[in-house]
């Protein structure tokens, strides 16, 4: 997707929450970012003064990350699986809107947080399944991406040889 200035396809500069989290510096609050992205699993783990009593995240040195989030939630602390519960259903309400508008068969995850990998990807098609309409069966594959580091510099490469063989 393009658009008509090459805005188009910035799904996680959509609003998920109208006047709802500030994020980044776009000047819009309440984006899918603000949410669903590894910059916001480690905000939320840090709201409130940080983790409650009896999270494993308490005792973790320094700032939490996501992928220390994920660790934890993997390892059955309630706090940390509660945060990854949230951001896949953003995650999955994102990915239902998107199949709203472009209807696409696959939907591929990279980035920071994707490369949580299946304990992630579980959750989203769990609650993507949970929030799917009823009138079809649930059909759209959610996977990892293959270069999970690497697909925005692949995929801005790609762009500029585009333009370049234009």
């Amino acid at each position: 997707l393009r658009g008509s200035k090459g805005q188009a396809g910035e799904i996680g500069h959509s609003i998920l929450v109208p006047d709802g989290k500030p994020f980044g510096g776009a000047g819009v609050r309440g984006i899918f970012e603000g949410y669903a992205s590894a910059s916001a699993v480690a905000l939320r783990a840090a709201e409130g003064g940080g983790p409650p009593e009896g999270s494993s995240l308490r005792g973790v040195a320094g700032p939490v990350d996501c992928a220390e989030v994920f660790r934890h939630a993997e390892r059955g602390d309630k706090f940390a699986s509660d945060i990854v519960d949230e951001a896949a259903r953003c995650l999955a309400i994102s990915c239902i809107n998107c199949c709203r508008f472009v209807d696409p068969d696959v939907v591929i995850f990279a980035g920071g947080m994707a490369q949580a990998g299946e304990i992630l990807l579980c959750r989203v098609r769990e609650q993507f399944a949970a929030y799917h309409w009823n009138i079809e069966p649930v059909r759209l594959e959610i996977v990892q991406a293959v270069a999970v580091d690497s697909s925005g510099v692949i995929g801005a490469a790609f762009a500029a040889r585009e333009a370049i063989d234009r």
